[in-house]
């Protein structure tokens, strides 16, 4: 018989605690919950872009998202969520290796209507520029953390400032570099 609703939350709880989520346990659970509104995936090393694909495509009602030190992300991946989750507005993505300078722009160029409220970097390898950029594509963020990005100077907050008027809450400890 299909695994209902109660059962498959039951089988996905379980397996992230185990942290032995993969992109093939996504593909066969997530078919069905679309009314799923927040996911954690905390140190899922065996999450990859397909997972981040199977994501995308079938909870379309995703409002939180926990990635922090998933290790097989790429920023194509973290693109197509921030691309096709409209609804997502808390993305937690601490620890990812795919998130710098160099992504920053991959990952959110088509974060148009900016919808992400609520964005944790921490220990992430930002820069200045990094930091620059993420403004330019989330000027509606309200909660920035990007603890322990060592390389961000004051200037990248200042201009952090100018560009994201309506930030409420910002944790830049162990920035200043």
């Amino acid at each position: 018989s299909p695994l209902t609703f109660k059962k498959k939350m039951w089988i996905l709880r379980y397996a992230i605690l185990l942290k032995s989520v993969n992109d093939r346990a996504l593909e066969c659970l997530l078919p069905g919950m679309s009314g799923l509104t927040a996911l954690g995936l905390r140190a899922c090393d065996d999450v990859t872009d397909a997972g981040l694909f199977s994501i995308s495509r079938l909870l379309p009602r995703l409002r939180s998202l926990d990635l922090r030190n998933c290790s097989g992300v790429t920023a194509l991946g973290l693109q197509t969520v921030v691309r096709h989750c409209t609804e997502l507005e808390n993305l937690v993505l601490s620890g990812v290796a795919a998130v710098h300078d160099d992504t920053i722009p991959t990952i959110f160029r088509y974060h148009n209507p900016p919808h992400i409220r609520s964005l944790e970097l921490r220990h992430c390898f930002l820069r200045d520029q990094g930091l620059a950029d993420l403004a330019s594509y989330c000027p509606t963020l309200l909660k920035l953390d990007v603890h322990g990005c060592g390389l961000i100077t004051s200037s990248g907050i200042d201009a952090l400032a100018e560009r994201v008027p309506n930030l409420t809450a910002f944790t830049g400890s162990w920035c200043v570099g």
